[in-house]
């Protein structure tokens, strides 16, 4: 069976290397978001991300998913909606105009695809085919322009819809669906791959062909999950899945409408805007929305299948306590002041500013994770590392070796590959042949990761001239850690891989921060390091 982990992989590789190469055409097709009042961004900046997120999901779906209607529809919808997403990005298409590509993208899910919705909250009858497919139509619609109007902040849109594909990702493996879930962690690895260009301050935009394209398919995925993949599933349930996007368009809409002005006129009333009017800068804002989306779709998996009145009491209460304190501020004048650092804030700055401090945090994370690699590849017990590791490892061990020998600064994106894969690859091995650990060994082991957490916690916040320091994207992986830790049991069965993928976490942040900092000297030790741990693991396999 085609592994959803293999899908993800190929879809965000596809975006990583799609995304540069339309960086580059951008200008020449006019694919550029240009500054003005409504924005914040200030230089003219390409909006061709979309073009990688459609990319790797339509591509890994075309090759590799199973034939279906459903993967038709969806397949020829997208298609739509990025062409029409496309033009738009190029000439501003009037809303006209992309609503008719909306509504015959969601029409072919719905009467060719087979995914409509049915049954619905407090309704004890399903809806009749001429009534629910219709109804069904519409709601697509406003998801689409839901995630397209959040599109308003560097990772805000990007964030929000990975949040939603994470939440439905677990659900429907509980469901024991192999196949949707194929679709889920296709979009999300496409996603994902943009993401890594789009956190604050963003190289890429997503454009109209990004926001719809990803609206659509939360949409069409939600309906689905609730309705087709498991009907157990509470119906209101889509609501907590697709989050915050929708309340604030409706918000936006009654706004527009007390104050008489156009329905389809862009205006800074959305939930970020209003934020940042509050004196919060962009890091603050995107956090708070990406709290309150969190919060929704971490819930919406533990009362999946609680009545419709609690779903919707979550929903609602959840959301209306930002907007009342959105309205309270506003109405009180409160904004939020800057001028005075925080007793922490001064606390850090008075430690970063000792040398022998922060030096002593980063020999540490510098000399102890080599150290690490080399002790853990030689505790892996040898009946469980196969001929195929054995096989990659070899191919790794090579590429650095070859980077070893031509200076790894040459080449920082593939050294960075090359080295986070092996890294990777040790991990894998860890979690198949785990080290016979007796309590003092795990306490030590445990005791590591957190002291190596701390480090590069405390040496991120010594802001240092390459900015190794925290990012919207770092929340995602924590909000993914921290669902993955709490539901192991009940997604895997086995506590240890999600050990061992939260340690591996820290690693790759530690290697990030050897990697920025470390020089030369430090990045030839941690790849010999990577090499010799590579070697031992080999010779496991093959002696």
């Amino acid at each position: 069976m085609l592994s959803p982990v293999v899908v993800f992989l190929i879809a965000l590789t596809i975006s990583v290397w799609v995304i540069p190469l339309a960086i580059r055409i951008a200008p020449r097709i006019g694919m550029i978001d240009e500054p003005d009042p409504r924005k914040i961004h200030r230089a003219p900046i390409a909006r061709v991300g979309g073009v990688g997120i459609a990319a790797g999901a339509l591509l890994v779906l075309v090759l590799l998913a199973p034939r279906t209607p459903f993967l038709c529809a969806f397949l020829v919808g997208s298609v739509i909606l990025a062409f029409f997403g496309a033009w738009d990005d190029v000439r501003e298409l009037g809303h006209y105009p992309k609503f008719a590509g909306q509504l015959f993208a969601a029409a072919l899910v719905v009467w060719y695809g087979g995914v409509w919705i049915s049954d619905v909250p407090f309704l004890a009858t399903p809806l009749p085919a001429w009534l629910g497919q219709p109804f069904t139509v519409v709601a697509i619609v406003g998801v689409i322009n839901a995630i397209n109007h959040s599109d308003g902040l560097d990772g805000l849109a990007g964030g929000e819809t990975a949040l939603s594909l994470g939440a439905m990702s677990c659900l429907a493996y509980l469901s024991r669906n192999a196949d949707f879930l194929i679709f889920t962690a296709a979009v999300g690895g496409g996603l994902l791959g943009f993401m890594r260009y789009n956190t604050y301050p963003a190289k890429v935009f997503m454009g109209d062909l990004g926001s719809q394209f990803l609206g659509f398919a939360v949409a069409v995925f939600a309906i689905a999950l609730t309705q087709q993949v498991n009907h157990t599933l509470s119906k209101s349930l889509a609501l907590l899945l697709v989050g915050l996007p929708v309340l604030d368009i409706l918000v936006v809409l009654y706004l527009r409408i007390k104050g008489k002005m156009n329905w389809f006129k862009a205006t800074r009333n959305h939930t970020h805007h209003r934020l940042l009017d509050l004196n919060f800068d962009h890091h603050q804002a995107v956090l708070i929305i990406y709290s309150v989306q969190a919060l929704l779709t971490f819930v919406a998996v533990f009362i999946a299948y609680e009545s419709d009145v609690l779903i919707l009491a979550v929903y609602f209460s959840t959301c209306g306590s930002l907007f009342l304190g959105l309205v309270l501020a506003e109405k009180l004048g409160w904004r939020l002041m800057r001028t005075q650092p925080s007793l922490p804030s001064r606390l850090m700055t008075a430690l970063s500013e000792r040398s022998t401090f922060s030096r002593g945090i980063l020999l540490f994370i510098q000399i102890s994770v080599p150290v690490y690699l080399l002790l853990t590849s030689a505790e892996v017990s040898k009946e469980y590392v196969g001929a195929p590791v054995g096989t990659y490892t070899v191919t790794l061990i090579a590429l650095l070796a070859l980077l070893l020998a031509f200076g790894v600064q040459r080449s920082p994106a593939i050294y960075r590959l090359v080295l986070f894969s092996s890294v990777g690859m040790i991990a894998y091995c860890i979690y198949c042949a785990p080290p016979a650990l007796n309590l003092l060994g795990v306490i030590a082991n445990v005791g590591y990761f957190a002291a190596l957490a701390l480090a590069v916690a405390l040496a991120a916040l010594f802001r240092s001239q390459d900015d190794f320091s925290p990012s919207n994207m770092d929340f995602l992986v924590v909000a993914a850690l921290v669902t993955a830790a709490v539901f192991s049991n009940e997604i895997i069965g086995a506590g240890s891989f999600w050990t061992v993928a939260i340690g591996t976490t820290v690693v790759f942040y530690a290697c990030e921060l050897i990697i920025l900092r470390g020089g030369k000297k430090w990045n030839r030790i941690l790849s010999t390091s990577a090499v010799g741990s590579l070697g031992i693991i080999v010779g496991k396999v093959f002696l």
